[in-house]
């Protein structure tokens, strides 16, 4: 199983504009996704869209799992009344945890 590395971003979210920090950089990740994909570049495409999860993790994780599980459940209801069929789902665990130094 692939693990996604959770960044340690503690020392920047308590800064009043983290949100607008992370949107920047989501838009930058963007566009590199899209020069990627305009030279047809598929190596560089999928390390471009593991960017772009990898900025919006944090902005996720400011939210409790509550939350998050029910985001999660409104999404897949709101992509089926669209008249999307749901081929597979990919797992997303979502735990507390502690780095040890």
């Amino acid at each position: 199983m692939n693990k996604f590395p959770v960044l340690d971003l503690s020392k920047f979210e308590s800064d009043e504009n983290f949100n607008q920090i992370q949107f920047q950089k989501l838009q930058e990740e963007v566009a590199e996704l899209d020069f990627a994909i305009d030279r047809d570049d598929k190596e560089n495409t999928l390390e471009e869209c593991l960017d772009i999860i990898q900025v919006i993790i944090p902005i996720i994780l400011q939210y409790s799992k509550e939350s998050i599980d029910k985001a999660f459940k409104y999404h897949v209801s709101k992509l089926k009344s669209r008249g999307w069929n749901i081929k597979n789902y990919v797992m997303v665990l979502l735990q507390k945890f502690t780095i040890d130094k």
